[in-house]
């Protein structure tokens, strides 16, 4: 995910640049649609999926092969079978209360930050193994930290204020939430990349699943920018996506963090 990352920062910004100077030199006016920002955002998405296609980084030997190692771990298989039926419930009582993903008063992001909290708790463990190097341990801690401090939001909202309290009340709300959530989601990315390489020396599978929490985390983000171009907040169905693209990310961590710890208890055996 990471090289898949990468490719796409670097075709997306010539598509941006190419296409701006294009407009602007040839004919005189910069296309400001919301057709416009979508083909700059997803053309570059295709490229690199065929790039990793063809390639070789990406193809179904490698899926199988991790998803039949994961079907050995049991405490993976069980994270994922009642993510499944939570996240279906979800979907099938969207609207209902409690349950649905768009119900009032619903319990999913409340799901989502118990996961939050889980991961929090597996990588205070991985910072607490002496076996590997002071630098990884510091990481893990600090990472634990920052997660269990996200997935508080789910109990306690922090989040919404943080623009209010960081940046000038004078500067536009938008610039406010681009510096804020934006720079919130680069750092959560270039976490997630970090420490997907980290734990896929310890287990490839790991690396796998936080391969998945990249995944899912930048189909969040694009979703959320092409529908802000329109509403200041998500609007449904795409915020039921993004929750549960959400949901997701943490369970995909989860068991990454789980698997990266499992494999060193099969290593004792």
């Amino acid at each position: 995910m990471k090289r898949f990352l990468l490719v796409w920062v670097s075709l997306a910004f010539v598509l941006v640049v190419g296409t701006a100077l294009t407009s602007y030199l040839v004919f005189h006016r910069i296309d400001l649609r919301f057709a416009a920002l979508a083909q700059l955002v997803v053309i570059p998405i295709f490229q690199v999926a065929v790039l990793m296609w063809v390639s070789g980084d990406w193809n179904l030997r490698a899926l199988l092969r991790n998803l039949r190692e994961a079907r050995t771990r049991v405490v993976v298989v069980a994270v994922l079978a009642v993510d499944f039926v939570v996240l279906g419930l979800g979907w099938a009582l969207q609207t209902r209360p409690v349950v649905g993903l768009a119900g009032p008063e619903s319990l999913q992001p409340a799901w989502i930050g118990v996961k939050a909290l889980a991961v929090a708790g597996a990588l205070a463990m991985l910072a607490a193994q002496r076996l590997q190097p002071l630098a990884g341990r510091v990481w893990f801690g600090l990472l634990a930290l920052g997660v269990a401090a996200l997935g508080g939001e789910s109990f306690r909202p922090w989040l919404g204020a943080l623009p209010d309290r960081l940046l000038p009340s004078a500067l536009p709300t938008v610039l406010k939430w681009l510096a804020v959530y934006g720079g919130i989601y680069l750092l959560v990315f270039v976490g997630l990349v970090h420490t997907g390489t980290m734990l896929r020396r310890r287990s490839p599978l790991a690396g796998f699943f936080v391969d998945g929490t990249c995944a899912v985390g930048f189909l969040a983000g694009v979703i959320t920018v092409l529908n802000i171009f329109f509403w200041p907040y998500l609007v449904e169905p795409w915020a039921s996506v993004v929750r549960t693209c959400l949901s997701l990310a943490a369970t995909f961590t989860l068991v990454g963090c789980v698997s990266a710890l499992s494999e060193r208890e099969r290593a004792r055996a």
